[in-house]
């Protein structure tokens, strides 16, 4: 984060000279900006505003692995401050929260018709509720929506949403849409388009790879868990870090409408929080390590992803 100063108090824009009575140097952050050095005082240590980033170690350096122990917010300086030098905090404009939900566009002559109430997907307070809402037109564009919002942070529980069925009637084979307006075999997740590592199929799997280790992922999909295949590939592709929760036929999906705005479905705490999300056929979690186990239920609640 570089500082500029720009007014009628100085000569050039940057570097400044002060030309008037002003004198502040409480400025970057409300910090104090120390003239013998030209940085500003953190308390724990020094950041230099010419280079973007602290001059000495961080104090609690042991506690991010991975990250550089000069970095400033860990590079996200648009969620996150430091206001003593030692530990990244939520700022002005809120941390990336620790859950998210996906809805894909959703085709209007989908499920009959009915999609056609949510051709538009309007999300409203749900970072209040500590979860975010993305909408995205497909899975490619999901994926970078989730890495622009999240930096190098993961998430505790992610909801995908979008539509999913049986490749054929005679067999067991499913696939996940990436695309609900241009679902061509290209465009779906598959156990063979999983195995050829295609374009869509890779941002999935770079999307869900943003939920923690023993974190949880649900797949509001029908019909996953009637293709163990599909499954165990996915898993093989995450490393089964994390648990996964599926149906085995229908899903519920929940938005609401308002008048006056035909077309659009709200998504909300109130319409999508504590509700069943499985039909009578049940379901399965996946867990981490990989071992599956058959569940009845699934609700999505503020605390996370849940059976109860």
């Amino acid at each position: 984060m570089v500082e500029h100063n720009q007014s009628t108090y100085y000569k050039d824009p940057y570097p400044t000279t002060n030309t008037g009575s002003y004198d502040n140097k409480w400025k970057f952050n409300g910090k104090e900006l120390d003239d013998a050095t030209g940085m500003y005082y953190y308390g724990a240590r020094y950041y230099d505003p010419r280079i973007s980033i602290f001059v000495s170690v961080d104090p609690l350096a042991e506690k991010f692995v991975g990250r550089s122990p000069y970095e400033y917010c860990f590079n996200n300086p648009v969620n996150l401050i430091d206001p003593t030098g030692i530990n990244p905090t939520g700022g002005p404009g809120g941390p990336p929260v620790k859950n998210l939900y996906i809805v894909l566009d959703y085709n209007i002559g989908g499920i009959g018709g009915k999609d056609a109430e949510r051709d538009i997907i309007k999300f409203e307070n749900m970072e209040k509720a500590g979860w975010k809402g993305i909408y995205a037109s497909n899975m490619t564009q999901a994926s970078k929506m989730a890495k622009e919002y999240l930096g190098n942070n993961q998430v505790d529980n992610m909801v995908v949403e979008t539509h999913g069925t049986q490749i054929t009637k005679n067999t067991n084979d499913v696939f996940i849409s990436t695309d609900n307006n241009n679902p061509t075999r290209e465009n779906i997740i598959s156990t063979v388009n999983l195995q050829a590592k295609t374009e869509e199929t890779q941002s999935f799997i770079s999307l869900i790879n943003s939920v923690k280790p023993d974190g949880n992922l649900f797949l509001n999909v029908c019909s996953t868990g009637s293709d163990e295949n599909i499954m165990n590939e996915i898993g093989k592709q995450t490393g089964n870090n994390f648990n996964i929760y599926y149906a085995n036929g229908d899903v519920s999906h929940f938005w609401g409408q308002r008048e006056g705005m035909e077309g659009i479905g709200i998504y909300n705490p109130t319409q999508l929080f504590d509700k069943q999300r499985l039909d009578e056929s049940g379901g399965k979690k996946r867990s981490t390590g990989g071992a599956t186990y058959n569940i009845k239920e699934v609700y999505i609640r503020k605390e996370g992803i849940t059976t109860d």
